[in-house]
């Protein structure tokens, strides 16, 4: 995942994530490490926080279409993700 690269690219701290996801800063350093294994919808939320696609935070951003479809680097599924407006 590409958290930390994706906030610096909007200018944007793990303080005012916190702030815009209402959680405390010490939560989102806990989302965004190596260990932790996110649901899609928290994905999502974090993404909509940002301002920006949830593609755009795994590391093959390159690979993701404008439709924020991914695969799955283990089984190879294609994997959309959906506003919930969209659902």
């Amino acid at each position: 995942m590409r958290f930390k690269e994706v906030l610096e690219k909007y200018g944007i701290t793990q303080t005012e994530l916190a702030e815009r996801l209402g959680i405390n800063r010490v939560s989102v350093s806990r989302l965004f490490s190596e260990k932790n294994d996110m649901r899609s919808s928290t994905i999502m939320k974090i993404a909509e926080a940002i301002g920006c696609s949830a593609g755009e935070l795994y590391d093959d951003f390159n690979k993701v279409d404008d439709s924020n479809t991914i695969t799955c680097p283990t089984c190879g599924t294609k994997i959309e993700f959906k506003k919930k407006e969209e659902e």
